[in-house]
């Protein structure tokens, strides 16, 4: 009776470390993203009008929104926290960095598609969205 009695209660364990593990691991992985984002965060702020550090930002906080709902995508609201972070620590740019070329080159057709390819498959983007901006990306021109 009692090698049942201890079968049953590994049977029953098992399952309870498994999802600990698994969330466990969802955590760290949350708190890895979220550094990541405020490290990002940090380099705008110090740099603000680099547009390389602002893509930066927007993707790590676009992987730690993604983290934190359990891999389930990003939400508009997840967007515009996003937006609003972004805009928080770049708001006195134009105030304390004087423009040295205000001529911005425009990426090309191929690099923005390119720039979309890599959303979707980081998986920041799906298929539908994908081929929405796409579709625009090639109307426009």
């Amino acid at each position: 009776m009692e090698g049942f009695i201890f079968i049953v209660s590994l049977v029953l364990a098992i399952p309870i470390v498994i999802v600990y593990i698994i969330r466990d691991n969802a955590f760290e992985e949350a708190k890895r993203r979220r550094l990541e984002y405020e490290a990002c965060l940090e380099a705008l702020r110090n740099a603000p009008t680099n547009a390389q550090f602002h893509e930066n930002a927007l993707a790590a906080g676009r992987r730690y929104s993604n983290a934190t709902r359990g891999k389930s995508g990003i939400t508009f609201f997840d967007e515009t926290a996003v937006a609003n972070d972004i805009r928080a620590v770049t708001a006195n740019a134009s105030q304390n960095t004087p423009v040295m070329n205000p001529q911005i080159p425009t990426p090309s057709l191929d690099d923005r598609i390119a720039a979309l390819q890599k959303l979707k498959s980081a998986g920041l983007i799906n298929d539908e969205e994908f081929e929405l901006k796409r579709k625009e990306l090639i109307d426009s021109v």
